[in-house]
């Protein structure tokens, strides 16, 4: 029983929101580990911001070895190491699988 537009439950039984695709975030050079950094990290300056639907394109491109030396930023400073990356690429909507 699958449509257009239908939300799905994740494994965790949470609502699927299908406008992550559309979030806007760039990709950099990889960021410390989780509890180094003081702040949320922002996109640095003049960073592309596109939505993520173009741009995991790129990350999927890079050699499966390079991707850990890259993290995901949102627009609103959330990061994302290769791990998440590629549990997010993973998910049931993704427009990647």
């Amino acid at each position: 029983m699958s449509g257009a537009g239908r939300r799905e439950a994740a494994k965790d039984d949470r609502p699927i929101d299908a406008a992550i695709w559309d979030a806007r975030a760039a990709l950099v050079r990889a960021l410390p580990a989780a509890g180094t950094a003081e702040r949320s990290p922002l996109p640095p300056k003049g960073a592309e911001l596109r939505p993520l639907r173009e741009l995991l394109g790129n990350y999927l491109a890079l050699p499966a070895a390079a991707r850990d030396d890259v993290s995901l930023i949102l627009e609103n400073g959330q990061a994302f190491r290769a791990d998440d990356i590629d549990a997010l690429l993973a998910r049931p909507d993704s427009p990647f699988r």
